[in-house]
């Protein structure tokens, strides 16, 4: 549900789903309301920095992530996220490390943010 994309314009008539695979390309999926639902963006990760990809606010707009919004996420396993609480990678920080919900089903395990829940203005993958 990335409002960026328009969906109350009715402007698609085809959308078509890839395969996606993890280990390839990382994704941390941010959700508005607890328990991984309600609208949701994603985050990537890729090679190009060792010291991972930032997002400040503008850019969570842009992937879909309204600003002081996020109550959940999802992180793939071997992957971590560092949220803040302000837009310039600055104030109080939390970090998420992906990890399986459930070995057999390999899962990812949705986290819910409790101290910064509604609190997260930038991040990095």
């Amino acid at each position: 549900m990335n409002q960026n994309v328009g969906w109350d314009e009715d402007y698609f008539s085809t959308v078509v789903l890839e395969p996606y695979d993890v280990t390839e390309n990382g994704v941390a999926t941010l959700f508005e309301e607890p328990d991984c639902a309600g609208r949701s963006a994603a985050f990537e990760w890729n090679a190009q920095g060792p010291d991972g990809v930032f997002y400040n606010k503008d850019n969570m707009w842009y992937e879909g992530m309204r600003n002081d919004r996020a109550s959940s996420v999802a992180v793939p396993y071997g992957y971590k996220v560092d949220f803040y609480r302000n837009a310039s990678f600055t104030g109080i920080k939390s970090t998420v490390t992906g990890s399986f919900e459930n070995a057999e089903a390999q899962r990812m395990r949705c986290v819910n943010f409790v101290s910064s829940n509604d609190n997260i203005s930038s991040l990095r993958v």
